[in-house]
């Protein structure tokens, strides 16, 4: 960082950090550099990350250089996301919420709460109403028995029963 930035970076043993550089942009960048490093991110926080991979279950994203984050399926947009991957791809940077810190590290994100909380318009929400309106109305599917009616079969007479058995001597 000093080599790039042209700085003077000092760490005290008690953790402070003091940041010397020629100019005020390379100071901006040192500062940007080692907050980013030692970012511990906090409950509520909105962040931008980066998409570092896709999965089923959600999105495993990277929030600083050593920090990474899970967006489970279920914050990434309001409804249903079927599939991940139809909306998402390595690489990709978008704002997030913190929505926990785990005792293990574990970091839960929420791009769903990041929208809502900006009042940003969310472009997957729109498609995920577009694909619901263009789904085909499956509660009257009734397999061919028509709508409320349904088809039970019970067995009667001296055969039947389903689930009982006899015990004891014939």
């Amino acid at each position: 960082i000093q080599d790039e930035t042209k700085s003077k970076i000092d760490i005290e043993d008690d953790g402070t950090v003091t940041i010397a550089a020629v100019g005020e942009d390379n100071l901006q960048n040192a500062v940007r550099r080692v907050e980013e490093m030692t970012m511990v991110p906090e409950e509520g926080q909105l962040l931008e990350g980066t998409v570092i991979d896709v999965r089923d279950f959600g999105l495993i994203m990277k929030l600083g250089p050593e920090v990474e984050g899970m967006c489970h399926v279920s914050e990434i947009a309001e409804g249903y996301v079927r599939d991940v991957s139809q909306f998402f791809k390595k690489g990709d940077k978008f704002l997030v919420k913190v929505i926990s810190v785990g005792d293990d590290g574990k970091i839960r994100l929420s791009r769903r709460q990041a929208f809502e909380e900006q009042g940003l318009p969310d472009p997957i929400q729109e498609r995920l109403r577009q694909e619901e309106m263009t789904r085909p109305d499956r509660s009257n599917s009734s397999h061919g028995r028509g709508r409320g009616q349904s088809h039970q079969s019970r067995s009667s007479g001296r055969h039947g029963g389903g689930n009982r058995s006899r015990r004891g001597k014939r």
